[in-house]
């Protein structure tokens, strides 16, 4: 049990990218589908929606244009330095519309950091937070293989751990947010806390800061805030 530090929070991100997709993107995305459901007649498919495509262009030199585009795309695949909106920027000073749109692209893990003062006024302070900074570390420190003749060949897992916001009367915080299972990824210990390192006759700083960085395992999902603990106080 350690008090509720002085700063606390949490924050949920969710990553989202720019997509485009312009016109020659589109057709050549109708080809290859085209192209895998029946082979044999994808481009006879190819011609006739570029003849149609072109046609609805207008003028006879945005055709010629399109058709410019398109085989600039061909050479850009056969490693040319060129590409279909390089060539049409080169003839119109346009360039396709690339139909931008912002799009979800994933999830992100939540890491937490945490920051703890010590000032032990007397021996059994001191081995309380001797016991609570060996803990943390032993704990968050990966293992050596142990099986027969494999010894050191192998690492495992160190522990994770489950951190819950206490009330005073001890149960869980009602209101603030909880955690999904964590791996302590960082460790720092500061034994000059007040800038000059002073200890006790024992031995023991006498001002430590401890600093602490948590990161989930799993990321959190619309469902985790209808089941077990995602159901109390704010969720996650």
């Amino acid at each position: 049990f350690l008090p509720i530090p002085r700063q606390i929070g949490d924050v949920t991100s969710i990553d989202w990218g720019d997509g485009s997709l312009n016109a020659l993107e589109a057709f050549g995305l109708q080809f290859g589908n085209r192209f895998l459901e029946d082979p044999s007649n994808a481009f006879n498919f190819l011609q006739n929606t570029f003849t149609g495509q072109a046609n609805d262009f207008g003028t006879q030199q945005t055709q010629e244009i399109l058709r410019s585009a398109i085989s600039g795309a061909a050479v850009q695949a056969l490693g040319g330095n060129v590409t279909p909106s390089s060539i049409v920027t080169r003839a119109t000073g346009q360039v396709f519309n690339p139909n931008l749109e912002l799009l979800f692209s994933g999830v992100n893990l939540r890491s937490f950091p945490f920051e703890f003062e010590f000032f032990p006024r007397d021996a059994d302070e001191s081995k309380k937070v001797l016991e609570i900074i060996r803990c943390l570390k032993y704990h968050a420190a990966p293992q050596l293989g142990s099986e027969e003749g494999f010894a050191g060949a192998f690492i495992s897992s160190p522990d994770v751990f489950q951190l819950t916001y206490m009330s005073g009367k001890g149960k869980p915080h009602p209101f603030l947010n909880n955690f999904m299972p964590m791996a302590l990824i960082q460790t720092e210990i500061n034994y000059s806390g007040s800038g000059t390192f002073a200890t006790f006759h024992d031995g023991t700083p006498a001002h430590m800061i401890m600093k602490l960085t948590f990161k989930e395992l799993n990321p959190v999902y619309r469902e985790d805030y209808d089941e077990g603990i995602g159901k109390n106080g704010v969720g996650y």
